[in-house]
């Protein structure tokens, strides 16, 4: 964390291309920019288990298949090992977007676990991060699922990254969520969930987020309710960010992030410095 603060950012579709240029002009840009987790957006889980990087098939038959693997310079792996170098704690892929009624990611995940083909579907997985590195997944899901199944994906995934990092983005159903925790620290006995990345421009109160996870502290095993939310904002004019975060650093959260890096307008490093400036207090701009 830079200064004890966890800057988080989202890149739809970072680095999915084998247009090397702008893939290394992104790299250098976020390198040193005193972001620290980057969550790449999104993997799409298919019928079948494929996991596709957007558009683009990823992972199939518990191998990684992607079309870019031998075109793009550097490549995948690289990419996330300069991300690292560069100052990232933690390099994490998300997992689902909206739905129903597409895609529908968490349903497909669902039905696969039901149809016994769970096994099948997490050696993609594993195959994706064992090639990339990075550090675990982030878990998008805006579906009507059960709970059991966040659960059961929590335990099998968080093994796999090379940090064991497993993070949940919600926006609404706070309850649905505090049941997800609790379920998978009754499986687990510890929680093994990291963060919650609050929705904030999809209507998730990081206050009332906060009032709810502090009383479900005994059933979820969160321990420190103020360091377990991230409060996520649209990106926009960094001083207008800054302000923003302000509310959120008030409450006591130490932990922010953006959405997305596609829409910036100028370098990373000044959209980092507003969030770290407006969770610890700073003068904005």
């Amino acid at each position: 964390m830079t200064s004890g603060y966890d800057i988080g950012l989202y890149g739809q579709g970072l680095f999915d291309t084998d247009d090397n240029a702008r893939n290394r002009q992104a790299l250098a840009d976020l390198s040193g920019s005193g972001f620290t987790t980057l969550v790449l957006f999104t993997l799409h889980v298919h019928p079948s288990g494929d996991l596709y990087l957007g558009d683009n098939v990823l992972a199939g038959g518990g191998r990684i298949v992607y079309r870019w693997r031998d075109v793009q310079k550097p490549g995948f792996p690289e990419l996330v090992a300069g991300l690292r170098a560069g100052g990232f704690r933690s390099v994490l892929f998300s997992i689902g977007f909206g739905g129903p009624p597409t895609p529908e990611d968490w349903q497909h995940i669902q039905d696969l676990l039901d149809r016994g083909r769970g096994q099948a579907l997490v050696a993609n997985f594993a195959a994706v991060a064992q090639w990339t590195g990075v550090d675990g997944f982030d878990f998008d899901c805006e579906e009507d699922i059960r709970s059991d199944t966040i659960a059961t994906m929590t335990g099998e995934l968080v093994r796999l990254g090379r940090s064991h990092v497993i993070t949940l983005c919600p926006y609404d159903r706070a309850d649905w969520w505090l049941e997800c925790l609790a379920k998978v620290f009754s499986r687990v006995g510890t929680q093994v969930v990291r963060a919650l990345n609050l929705q904030t421009y999809g209507g998730a109160d990081p206050q009332t987020w906060l009032a709810a996870v502090t009383a479900s502290q005994a059933r979820t095993g969160v321990k420190d309710p103020k360091g377990f939310l991230s409060a996520g904002r649209e990106a926009g004019p960094p001083t207008s960010l800054c302000q923003a975060f302000r509310a959120d650093g008030r409450l006591g959260l130490t932990s922010g992030f953006l959405w997305q890096y596609g829409v910036f307008t100028d370098p990373a490093a000044g959209y980092a410095a507003a969030v770290r400036d407006g969770l610890s207090g700073r003068p904005c701009g």
